[in-house]
């Protein structure tokens, strides 16, 4: 058995939890999908998307003795990542709010805190499993999401950027990341990297079930 499959297996139950929330039970049954829980989702999704390149970028710097296949793998997903902050940006401005005027639910701050602390002080890869989470859910669900928003509240492409181009970019991006996850055998990296996922579903779920619980103040 691969890593991979391994990380598969080990984070199946978070998994299925993870999908069990209302607002993905919802989007897979067609339900009419609110468009205030899209524009507080981008607010929330901007506040991590806009650290993964930094928190990489530390990543790398301690990745001084890895095997140069490694080192260049986290090289491209910073370049791949670099700047996609702003495709939520615009989204935001395409629907007429103002990022600046939009609180931010406690819940995607302490998920940003948690891959900060992850980023400096575990293992040098455990972020692979933020990354392992967040790009499979962008696979299942971005390209779903899209359609509802167009279906039922006719938004142009250029309000669906970050979903649209996301979700296309992390199809290839799945296919690295197994390659590179295949290449570790340290034991104690690949705990780290499941326990990575696992948390990242409690904390990135969390997000979600904010959404349902919250409207944020998003004054355009």
């Amino acid at each position: 058995m691969t890593f991979s499959q391994r990380l598969q297996r080990e984070t199946e139950a978070d998994r299925n939890a993870f999908l069990g929330i209302e607002l993905f039970r919802d989007l897979m049954q067609k339900a009419p999908f609110d468009l205030n829980t899209y524009i507080q989702f981008l607010v929330c999704a901007y506040q991590h998307v806009r650290w993964t390149t930094p928190l990489y970028g530390l990543v790398l710097s301690r990745m001084i003795d890895a095997p140069l296949a490694q080192r260049k793998a986290i090289c491209l997903y910073i370049q791949e990542e670099l700047g996609h902050e702003h495709w939520i940006e615009n989204d935001l401005n395409s629907l007429g709010v103002d990022l600046a005027n939009c609180e931010v639910p406690e819940a995607a701050t302490i998920f940003v805190d948690y891959l900060k602390d992850i980023a400096a002080n575990s293992k040098a890869l455990t972020l692979l499993g933020m990354s392992f989470v967040l790009e499979n859910h962008s696979v299942s669900f971005g390209p779903l999401t899209v359609a509802l928003l167009k279906e039922q509240h006719q938004l142009p492409n250029k309000a669906l950027t970050y979903l649209q181009s996301h979700g296309e970019l992390d199809v290839h991006h799945i296919k690295e990341q197994n390659a590179v996850l295949d290449s570790i055998t340290d034991p104690e990296t690949q705990d780290a990297i499941i326990q990575c996922a696992k948390k990242t579903f409690q904390l990135y779920g969390d997000i979600f079930r904010s959404l349902q619980a919250q409207r944020m103040e998003c004054k355009p």
